[in-house]
Protein backbone atom coordinates (compact mmCIF):
# COMPACT_ATOMS: atom_id res chain seq x y z
CA UNK A 1 0.00 0.00 0.00
CA UNK A 2 2.63 2.16 0.85
CA UNK A 3 4.53 1.76 -2.52
CA UNK A 4 1.41 2.90 -4.42
CA UNK A 5 1.06 5.96 -2.15
CA UNK A 6 4.88 6.74 -3.70
CA UNK A 7 4.61 5.89 -7.26
CA UNK A 8 0.68 8.46 -7.13
CA UNK A 9 3.12 10.97 -5.49
CA UNK A 10 6.19 10.49 -8.30
CA UNK A 11 3.58 10.33 -10.94
CA UNK A 12 1.74 13.40 -9.66
CA UNK A 13 5.28 15.22 -9.03
CA UNK A 14 6.08 14.48 -12.98
CA UNK A 15 3.10 15.72 -14.06
CA UNK A 16 3.50 19.12 -11.83
CA UNK A 17 7.48 19.37 -13.10
CA UNK A 18 5.76 19.00 -17.07
CA UNK A 19 3.08 21.65 -16.60
CA UNK A 20 5.54 24.16 -15.31
CA UNK A 21 7.78 23.38 -17.95
CA UNK A 22 5.22 23.95 -21.02
CA UNK A 23 4.10 27.58 -18.97
CA UNK A 24 7.81 28.74 -18.57
CA UNK A 25 8.28 27.89 -22.35
CA UNK A 26 4.87 29.42 -23.32
CA UNK A 27 5.89 32.57 -21.29
CA UNK A 28 9.15 33.23 -23.42
CA UNK A 29 7.09 32.83 -26.78
CA UNK A 30 6.57 36.46 -27.63
CA UNK A 31 3.44 37.52 -28.34
CA UNK A 32 2.70 38.98 -32.11
CA UNK A 33 -1.12 40.73 -31.69
CA UNK A 34 -2.84 40.06 -34.76
CA UNK A 35 -0.84 36.80 -36.35
CA UNK A 36 -3.67 34.83 -34.99
CA UNK A 37 -3.17 31.66 -36.21
CA UNK A 38 1.01 31.87 -35.13
CA UNK A 39 2.24 31.94 -38.15
CA UNK A 40 4.55 34.88 -38.13
CA UNK A 41 2.37 36.49 -40.74
CA UNK A 42 -0.76 38.91 -40.40
CA UNK A 43 -2.85 38.91 -42.57
CA UNK A 44 -6.91 37.53 -43.72
CA UNK A 45 -6.09 34.10 -42.52
CA UNK A 46 -6.20 35.77 -39.23
CA UNK A 47 -8.61 38.00 -40.19
CA UNK A 48 -11.08 34.18 -40.51
CA UNK A 49 -9.35 32.66 -37.52
CA UNK A 50 -10.92 35.24 -35.47
CA UNK A 51 -13.98 35.78 -37.16
CA UNK A 52 -14.96 32.00 -37.18
CA UNK A 53 -14.23 31.75 -33.42
CA UNK A 54 -16.08 35.01 -32.58
CA UNK A 55 -18.88 32.91 -34.78
CA UNK A 56 -18.34 29.98 -32.88
CA UNK A 57 -16.96 28.21 -35.53
CA UNK A 58 -13.68 27.41 -34.22
CA UNK A 59 -11.65 27.36 -30.74
CA UNK A 60 -8.33 29.27 -30.39
CA UNK A 61 -5.80 28.05 -27.94
CA UNK A 62 -4.03 30.17 -25.25
CA UNK A 63 -1.27 31.77 -27.61
CA UNK A 64 -3.84 32.39 -30.05
CA UNK A 65 -6.40 34.16 -27.56
CA UNK A 66 -3.01 36.30 -26.39
CA UNK A 67 -2.41 37.44 -30.34
CA UNK A 68 -6.24 37.57 -30.50
CA UNK A 69 -6.62 40.13 -28.14
CA UNK A 70 -6.01 43.10 -30.26
CA UNK A 71 -7.01 45.96 -27.79
CA UNK A 72 -5.47 44.17 -25.04
CA UNK A 73 -9.05 44.24 -22.57
CA UNK A 74 -8.92 40.75 -21.56
CA UNK A 75 -11.41 39.96 -24.05
CA UNK A 76 -11.86 38.18 -27.61
CA UNK A 77 -14.89 40.91 -29.17
CA UNK A 78 -15.93 42.11 -32.19
CA UNK A 79 -13.95 45.63 -31.42
CA UNK A 80 -10.30 43.35 -31.78
CA UNK A 81 -11.71 41.87 -35.39
CA UNK A 82 -12.48 45.57 -36.09
CA UNK A 83 -8.81 46.73 -35.03
CA UNK A 84 -7.40 43.58 -36.93
CA UNK A 85 -9.13 44.42 -39.88
CA UNK A 86 -8.06 47.62 -40.11
CA UNK A 87 -4.51 47.02 -39.80
CA UNK A 88 -4.80 44.36 -42.31
CA UNK A 89 -6.34 46.78 -44.54
CA UNK A 90 -3.73 49.70 -43.44
CA UNK A 91 -0.54 47.60 -43.99
CA UNK A 92 -2.12 45.69 -47.73
CA UNK A 93 -2.17 49.83 -49.00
Amino acid sequence: MEMNVRAIYLIAIMVLLFLLQVLIIEAQSPVYLGDVNCDNVIDEKDLTKLQNYLLKKEKLSRQEKLRADMNQDGEITVLDLLKLSKYIHYISE
